[in-house]
């Protein structure tokens, strides 16, 4: 009998996000980027009756929470950041290599950079979906 190979172990650094501001023909990476956090919220609506509870959950809203360190200018951090600016839609991707886990559209916002004297800077914002993604299987 042949055994299967143990899985690859996967880090968060094998996914990076990069955005699109021309409806996917140019993708720029997000640089510096340390860590991002995906999450799926959906909110509940009551549907019980007399004779008992009972609760709905709607389809999830994605959020992408990413943070890092540049040294500035990035045209991937540029393009969040006009975004955040005009209330834009822009394409957001998490990719895997080339392997895309998510592609959708998404707005921008809750912008935080720290500005020091020297060094890189600091950077955090969100996106968050702005329509139905064409590929979703990253959580």
């Amino acid at each position: 009998m042949a055994s299967n190979p143990p899985p690859t172990p996967e880090f968060g650094k094998d996914t990076r996000i990069s955005v699109s501001v021309d409806n996917g023909t140019t993708w720029l990476t997000i640089a510096g980027e340390k860590s991002f956090d995906f999450a799926r919220a959906s909110s509940d609506t009551d549907i019980s009756d007399k004779d008992g509870p009972a609760k709905v959950f709607t389809p999830g809203v994605v959020t992408l929470a990413v943070s890092g360190n540049v040294k500035l200018p990035d045209a991937g951090l540029t393009a969040v950041y006009n975004a955040i600016k005009t209330g834009g839609v822009i394409l957001a991707k998490a990719a895997k290599g080339s392997t895309a886990r998510y592609n959708g559209p998404v707005t921008a916002g809750n912008w935080k950079g720290t500005f020091g004297q020297d060094g890189p800077v600091p950077y955090s914002f969100d996106l968050a979906a702005a329509g139905p993604a064409t590929t979703d299987t990253l959580g």
